[in-house]
This record gives C-alpha cells, structure tokens and sequence, in this order.
C-alpha cells in the first residue's frame, strides 16, 4: 500500500525571522499545505502542546532556546513525540549536523532554502511519516493480537485444567459412590447371615456363664467371647452407618455442655487423661445430636488407640476445645505418635487403617456427619508430636451474650 500526503495536512514553522517565515508560508501554502508559525521555541511548545503538526521545520539559530534545545523538548510532548522535525540550519559541519540528529530531528536542510526542494523534502517526509505511523499501528494491533492470543490461550489452559480437576473429581466421586454401594451390598448381606449366628453365640455365653457358676476359667472364656461378639456387632454398625444414609434429628443444643456431657460418658483406659477447655459456651446450634455423638466417640476413640500405641513412659493425654471461629470449631488434640505426612492424604478413604484392627470407617464416618452439617473437617499432624483435628460447625445459631453489670 502506497503512503499519500495530505495537502491539507499543518505544517508548523519555527524562526525568529519573520521575513523567512513569511517567504516559506507563502511557499507552502502555495503547494497546498496548511501553515502555523511560532516565533521561538517557548511559542513552539505551546502550540505543540494545543495540537499535533504533521510536520515542523526548525531553524536551528535562535535567541533563547536553540533549535537544538526545542527539538529535545519536543520529543518529550506526547503531540510531538513522533512528529517528523525538519532541520533549517546554515551550519554545514560535521558536529551540528550530529547534534541534530542526537536532539531527535528526523532530517536537515541547509540555508539559504530552495523553496522547490523544500517542499519536495517535506513531501517525502511526511510519506516517510504516514508509512511510519502505518508500521507503528500495524506493530501495536499486532502485539494487542498477540496479547489477546496469549490472554485466550491462558484462560483456555486455565479452563482445560479447571475441567479436568472437574472430571477427576467426579470420576473419583462416581468411584467413591459405586464403592461405597459395592460395600452396602456386602454389607446387607453380611448384617443378615451374621446376626442370627452372633446371636445364638450370646445366648450360648448366656447359658456358658450360668454353667459357669464360680468357675474362673469359664467366666475368662466367656468375657473374652461376649466382647469378640460386641465387636463383631460393632462392625456390622459402622458398616451399616456409612453405606445407608439414615435420617437424622435435629435439635438446638447449647454446644458445650451437651459436649461435656458427651465426654462425661467416655471410658479412658488407665494412664490416658482427657482435658477440656470450652470457649463458646454461649453458642446454640443446631445438630445432629446422635450423628455429631458418633462424630465425638469415633475421634475420640482414634486418639486412645493412637495413646495405647505410644512408648512407655510418654505423656498420654487428649485435650477437647471449642472456640469461635466464624462459626464453632471442635478440636481434639492428643499426644499420641503422630500420623506420617505420606498417610494423611488417604486417612479419610473408606476401609483405609494401618492398624491390624477396625473397620477404617471412623474417619469417613465422621467427614460424612460433618458434611451434612455443612461444616469441614481438617487433620494436622506431626510425627512425634501428636495428632490435631479440627472440626468446623459453619451456623452459630443463637449466640446470647453474657449480662455485663453496669
């Protein structure tokens, strides 16, 4: 595409010489050009600053400020940054011409001025200049396109990583739930043909025991088959609890005495302590009260079999507390061994244990009563150092503030 000139286009003419400047506006406009005049370099800034010339000739010598100093100024003004300057000078050495070129003048023309030549030399400036601003614009809506390209093509990543979490999780969810019913299939059954033999065992330990009489041995035998029996039924519970959603009631409670009352209810091994420090006792909420009971005991539960696994003369000990935390959190501390930092992330999987003993329920059991509280439940733990967990209740629902006396 071939560059026009504009014959309407301003040209601005710097010189001290108002006869000079007259001869070349009168050449100028007889070409077809539009002319404004500035005396100094003061007035050329100023009109610089009111509008944007499509070209300026600047006589070099001047009173005050050189052509030198106002080329150097009018790079700085946004209208005249990229406005091709044309040189006038009556200097032909080697110095001033490099001097003009070094203060930002595009071209030069020497003294006394060809009026022909010069508006030719103007001509092609400004051709020169049109072409330039075109590859400037070109250059701009190439790096905006390019720009635009990269912004797309990291929200287009961004989307492709945030649909593929998406998928995995509800490829992992679907996992979850097809194994979760394989396990409440299992479990029906395995409910159905066990109970009838576990309870004939207890009526047999019934009769075992009434046999007995003041026989050490017997009654030994008989403890030892009544508590296998109990925990047989207590797996076919936790089984039961995870794999068929049961409808829960709700009650409002005042949290930390109902939670009190839970924990009076706990039988500690000997050597374990639990400590309790409550700091929403004016909270109300809404729960699941046998659902957050289960929550409790299986936490609490963890933290004794993670104690009863400690080395010998270790403190053995489980802390419970409440606080407010936009919302209620229930913590459960112990000083057991810690859980490895490689196991945290499979804890809650059904069926996951590293002990030789239990159902791996516990933890799933929990997350899921918690769930449908709308709350969370985070584990933190530190090998050697103990076990920390965190439950949040999100919903305070009544939250009466203690009376202050005056």
């Amino acid at each position: 595409m071939t560059a026009t000139v504009k014959n309407d286009a301003p040209i601005l003419i710097v010189d001290d010489d108002p006869i000079l400047r007259a001869l070349m506006r009168a050449a100028l406009e007889s070409d077809g050009f539009t002319v404004e005049e500035a005396a100094d370099g003061e007035e050329a800034c100023r009109l610089g600053a009111e509008f944007t010339p499509q070209l300026i000739v600047v006589d070099v010598v001047m009173p005050g400020m050189t052509g030198f100093d106002l080329c150097r100024a009018l790079r700085l003004l946004p209208n005249t940054m990229h406005v091709p300057i044309l040189m006038a000078t009556g200097l032909d050495d080697v110095a001033s011409i490099r001097e003009a070129y070094e203060a930002g003048a595009t071209d030069f023309i020497s003294k006394p001025l060809n009026w022909i030549i010069l508006c030719q030399r103007i001509r092609y400036l400004l051709r020169s200049s049109l072409a330039f601003d075109e590859a400037r614009r070109a250059q701009k809506a190439l790096e905006e396109s390019k720009a635009a390209v990269q912004a797309a093509n990291e929200a287009l990543e961004r989307r492709v990583e945030e649909r593929t979490r998406e998928l995995r999780e509800t490829q992992e969810e679907l996992l979850k739930q097809e194994r979760i019913s394989t396990i409440g299939q299992v479990t029906a059954t395995m409910a159905h043909e066990l109970r009838n033999p576990l309870g004939a065992i207890s009526n047999t330990i019934f009769v075992l025991r009434t046999a007995a009489g003041a026989n050490p041995m017997l009654g030994r035998a008989a403890d030892r088959m009544e508590r296998s029996v109990s925990r047989c039924n207590k797996i076919i519970e936790s089984l039961l609890d995870y794999t068929h959603a049961r409808e829960l009631k709700w009650e409002r409670v005042p949290l930390d005495p109902w939670l009190g009352a839970v924990l009076d209810e706990v039988a500690l091994p000997a050597g374990i302590a639990l400590d309790r420090t409550f700091g929403a006792s004016d909270a109300m909420v809404d729960i699941a009260t046998d659902g957050l009971r289960r929550v409790v005991a299986n936490l609490i539960e963890n933290a004794i079999q993670a104690l009863e696994e400690s080395a010998d003369g270790d403190v053995r000990r489980i802390h419970v507390s409440t606080r407010y935390d936009h919302g209620v959190d229930i913590v459960f501390e112990d000083t057991g061994f810690g859980i490895p930092a490689e196991i945290l992330p499979q804890i809650f999987e059904p069926l996951f244990s590293t002990r030789s003993f239990g159902t791996g329920l516990g933890l799933p059991i929990a997350r899921q009563v918690v769930d449908q509280h709308n709350g969370t439940i985070e584990v933190s733990s530190e090998v050697g150092r103990g076990t920390s967990v965190r439950v949040h209740l999100p919903h305070v629902v009544v939250k009466t503030m203690p009376l202050r006396m005056a």
